[in-house]
């Protein structure tokens, strides 16, 4: 679930998520530079020194890591031309499709005008961070003109300054976890961000924790449990988590999973109770854990500034929606592929161990933490 997004954000989002939403589209991350250039296609694009390059009113640049493609940032002044290389530019390191490019062009000719004189803003797409600032520059007017005072005249275009990468988070930026399962030191972490009462958070534990649990058994994969409790669209998601930290303080971490399991599958039945805390006592009881002092744990709410710390903490590092899951510092997001092979076998991309294992090696790659 989408927390509440600002308002001179929502243009943008609405920009692209009908292609988001539909899948994240045939993305090609940490590709050599030779690859991403060939996406180009017609375009002359010079190359001014190397990993520099323009294209009339554009300049780019690329970093690379282990020699691949890592960052691309730039600047363009968006006349016309230029606002169709612009989204030909963004899809060569996105290569989200054809449809994702032509609504970039509609986006950097219109809706760019909305973030003019703001200061700057980023947003995640898929596994990448777009970070941009649009300011008025004012240009000469090329075009021909019957008398010297027209010829003077000057327009005002947008510039656009960006700054495209893959949305990495360094590991000591991670707040202490509510729970965690696995190795200390082992090489691979998942990491979860959720809401215990959120829909998607519960699809995720029902089908995709299976495959979790699975991986912790290997021995080089730790299980991270994070608190976004998104009170403004779920208003029970704070208490319920602080049920959780109640229970495993009265019972111990090995009280987590079946507690966990059962506030999830139970999600239905207590989310619509106006006063649930009576409700937790009972799960915790029908799961044979200690039940003394839980009702005033949660009457006093003991655990409330835990929970809301690792809300704000959560905010912090930009998390947008929830369940969001990191492997090791970057963001886990379908591809078209697995969307489309979960389609057709009627399950979710996340039952899929494979997705797991492939952003492992994604990370063994490119990761400097």
């Amino acid at each position: 679930m989408k927390h509440q997004l600002h308002n001179k954000n929502y243009l943008f989002i609405l920009a692209l998520v009908i292609f988001m939403s539909i899948s994240f589209v045939n993305a090609k991350v940490g590709e050599d530079l030779a690859t991403n250039l060939e996406r180009f296609g017609d375009y002359e694009i010079e190359e001014v020194e190397e990993l520099s390059y323009s294209y009339k009113n554009t300049n780019f640049s690329y970093e690379l890591r282990n020699d691949l493609v890592y960052v691309l940032k730039g600047d363009s002044i968006l006349d016309e031309e230029s606002t169709v290389f612009m989204a030909r530019l963004i899809n060569t390191i996105m290569a989200y499709g054809d449809e994702f490019e032509e609504s970039m062009v509609s986006y950097f000719a219109e809706d760019i005008l909305e973030f003019i004189g703001s200061d700057g803003t980023t947003e995640l797409i898929g596994e990448y961070k777009f970070k941009f600032f649009v300011s008025n520059v004012l240009v000469e007017n090329d075009s021909e003109a019957d008398s010297e005072a027209e010829s003077e005249k000057k327009t005002f275009l947008p510039k656009v300054f960006f700054n495209i990468t893959f949305a990495e988070i360094p590991t000591n930026y991670f707040q202490h976890p509510a729970f965690s399962e696995g190795p200390h030191d082992a090489p691979y972490v998942i990491r979860e961000f959720t809401d215990l009462q959120c829909p998607a958070c519960r699809a995720f534990a029902a089908r995709g924790m299976p495959i979790v649990k699975e991986l912790i058994k290997r021995g080089d994969v730790r299980y991270e449990f994070h608190h976004y409790p998104l009170q403004s669209i779920h208003p029970l998601a704070i208490i319920a988590a602080e049920a959780l930290e109640c229970t495993m303080a009265i019972n111990g971490r090995e009280s987590f999973w079946s507690y966990h399991d059962t506030l999830f599958s139970q999600q239905s039945n207590w989310q619509n109770v106006e006063d649930p805390i009576p409700t937790f006592v009972i799960y915790a009881r029908q799961n044979g854990l200690k039940t003394d002092g839980l009702e005033a744990c949660l009457r006093q709410h003991q655990y409330q500034s835990t929970v809301t710390t690792a809300y704000q903490y959560a905010l912090y590092l930009e998390v947008d929606s929830t369940p969001t899951i990191y492997i090791n510092n970057y963001i886990m997001r379908p591809t078209l592929e697995e969307n489309n092979r979960g389609a057709e076998l009627g399950v979710h991309w996340f039952t899929f161990e494979d997705v797991f294992t492939k952003r492992f090696e994604f990370s063994d790659r490119m990761s400097l933490y």
